[in-house]
């Protein structure tokens, strides 16, 4: 309790919480500095940037596993999942790489968004690969149950 008053002393100010370096709270920025947003795109974009090597080769792979699923007329059906996963993922290498060296956070989301496609597009191919190997252990299997079961005499 305070003596003078009588009464109990007043709290303390609660603590100014940081800025982000867009309000008007913040020190003017000088010429040629990186505003606070904008590291924190290329931060945040720093590790896709850094794997784009790796999705362009993924995707050229995808593309040309396509266009050779393709050729076959049973993968024909198929063939355009491959192709569209490949384009999807050179897409958000080119996003990962304007991302960083724009800092554009619109490039980020949008490679985000692409990498979301590109995998719901391979797990679509697991599915239907697994579907395939069942469909194909099953008539596999029929077929020699068939076979051994005519040549019981």
């Amino acid at each position: 309790m305070d003596t003078d008053t009588g009464s109990a002393p007043a709290p303390p100010p609660p603590p100014t919480p940081p800025t982000d370096g867009g309000g008007s709270e913040s020190p003017p920025e000088a010429a040629g500095s990186v505003p606070t947003a904008s590291v924190g795109v290329r931060e945040i974009a720093a590790p896709l940037h850094r794997a784009r090597g790796w999705m362009r080769f993924v995707g050229l792979a995808e593309i040309v596993s396509g266009l050779a699923l393709a050729a076959t007329v049973v993968g024909l059906l198929a063939a355009w999942i491959p192709v569209w996963a490949g384009v999807v993922l050179l897409k958000a290498a080119g996003n990962a790489r304007r991302a960083v060296e724009d800092s554009a956070p619109e490039a980020l989301a949008a490679g985000l968004r692409q990498l979301h496609t590109f995998f719901v597009l391979s797990g679509v191919q697991a599915l239907l690969l697994v579907a395939t190997i069942v469909t194909s252990v099953l008539v596999g299997g029929a077929a020699i149950s068939s076979f051994l079961g005519a040549l019981a005499p």
